[in-house]
């Protein structure tokens, strides 16, 4: 089972949601680890940012979703 995720350059947050949830997926016995590399002083660090704000922003919304989703079917 894996437990390691290294981006070697700030990934769309799509890719990143998805291979993050497939790597912290039920079951992992070892805590996860994801990582990416990132240059201090270049664009990546603005860029890494965004993505952890959107980040936040996706699981906030899929919480409340599933919320929702639990308050209408009862599951």
């Amino acid at each position: 089972v894996c437990s390691e995720c290294i981006y070697v350059e700030t990934p769309p947050l799509m890719h990143f949601t998805q291979s993050s949830g497939r790597i912290i997926r039920q079951g992992q016995k070892v805590p996860p680890n994801v990582r990416i590399a990132i240059a201090e002083g270049t664009l990546q660090v603005a860029l890494h940012k965004r993505l952890l704000q959107n980040s936040e922003l996706v699981a906030q919304v899929q919480g409340d979703v599933a919320s929702l989703r639990k308050e209408i079917y009862g599951n």
